[in-house]
């Protein structure tokens, strides 16, 4: 398996089969073998619909937990599932272009070790965040940056749309508490390249709309 794509999710029951649409649509010109892993705390009809799917697309697995709830350790179960080669974490909101996932997997595939959309390079842009958000991501970002040498060159380090080897998470202690879990990654990872890519984060009703 070359490709494993992370994809934490709560009550995102509108969403799901969109965003599988979509990156199937990505990859389909893609060459490679992939994998796609839903790991749900979801307590609506969502569980439902990733049942259906689960039976009906075979790149499709769904890990659903029960009591048991955040981004972060949905995120670092997803690494214990996953079989590929590289790792893609994404969100099920669609506010994460899927279409960047072939341009990711070639920079993977290229040797770099973390792949990092961000919104904070030329071209790229965070208007899908409210002020409210905007503030809470700054903050985080900020205070991570001061704090940590090896933030201090990374544009967005809160960023929830991430890629890496497998190797930068094997063996690492990652102490899955809160949302940031690319912080966790960046400071407790493996790794030595690290390369950022420009994307705009689209406002939630605007990525559903695609």
């Amino acid at each position: 398996m070359e490709l494993s794509i992370i994809i934490p999710s709560y009550n995102e029951k509108d969403n799901i089969r969109p965003i599988v649409r979509r990156i199937h649509e990505a990859m389909g010109s893609a060459d490679i073998s992939y994998e796609i892993w839903f790991v749900d705390d979801s307590s609506d009809e969502t569980v439902q619909v990733l049942s259906e799917l689960v039976t009906e697309d075979e790149r499709v697995n769904v890990h659903h937990r029960e009591g048991e709830r955040g981004l972060a350790s949905a995120v670092v179960r997803g690494f214990k599932l996953a079989r590929g080669r590289y790792f893609i974490v994404m969100d099920a909101d669609l506010q994460h272009p899927p279409e960047l996932l072939p341009a990711m997997y070639e920079r993977l595939k290229q040797g770099t070790d973390i792949v990092i959309p961000s919104r904070f390079v030329e071209g790229g842009s965070d208007g899908g965040l409210g002020p409210f958000r905007k503030l809470v991501s700054w903050t985080a970002r900020v205070i991570g940056q001061l704090a940590l040498h090896r933030l201090r060159r990374i544009s967005d380090c809160t960023s929830g749309f991430f890629g890496l080897q497998r190797e930068v998470v094997e063996g690492a202690e990652l102490d899955p508490i809160g949302w940031k879990i690319l912080i966790e990654v960046l400071v407790k990872g493996h790794y030595r390249t690290v390369h950022e890519i420009a994307y705009a984060f689209l406002a939630r009703d605007a990525a559903n709309r695609k």
